[in-house]
Parts: structure tokens; sequence; C-alpha cells
């Protein structure tokens, strides 16, 4: 199931990535987050293996829209110093991994 969930994950990045380029940021970021919390929910309430690798895939796609999004909204929110700001982005994004390696 995580590699479709990571399928979702490398085909939303590159559609939003896209798509960053063109239409509202924030949107963007509000369509993934409503995607994510509804696949969330629905993945608890269902226990149809098919139905999960398709809500697996619907995460993945919602958590790329982050992905995807955020180094161009900060961008543009952070003109003058945007390096530093994507690499304290960076930095978290890499402690999260590390926090949820170890626990």
């Amino acid at each position: 199931m995580i590699m479709v969930q990571n399928l979702g994950f490398m085909v939303s990045v590159i559609i939003s990535g896209a798509l960053a380029d063109t239409y509202s940021k924030p949107r963007i970021l509000m369509i993934g987050s409503l995607v994510l919390s509804a696949t969330f929910l629905t993945f608890y309430s269902t226990g149809y293996f098919n139905i999960n690798l398709l809500i697996m895939f619907m995460i993945g796609a919602g958590i790329g829209a982050y992905e995807g999004v955020t180094d161009a909204m900060l961008i543009d929110i952070h003109p003058k110093r945007e390096s530093m700001h994507i690499n304290i982005n960076h930095l978290f994004v890499t402690f999260g991994s590390i926090v949820i390696t170890v626990f």
C-alpha cells in the first residue's frame, strides 16, 4: 500500500508543481488538504483492500500537493531571503522524517 501512496505522491507533485505556476497556490493547498482529510476519514471506515489502495493513492496525492507548492509559495512570500526560508522548511521536513523513523 505504501507503493501506491508514493505513486500518488509522485503524480501529485508533478501536477501541483505545474499548476502552482499558473493558479493560486493557497487554493491548491486547500484542495490538497481537503483530499487528504476526506481520504483519512474514508480509510478508517472501510475494510476493503482495493478501495484502500485507491484511498492510499489519494492520501499520497494530498501530501504531494503540499510538496509541490510549498517551495514556490515560500519564494513568493519571501522574495529577498527565499533560500533561507526554503532551507528552514527543508530542515523541519527532515527533522519530522527523523522523528517518525525514531518513534
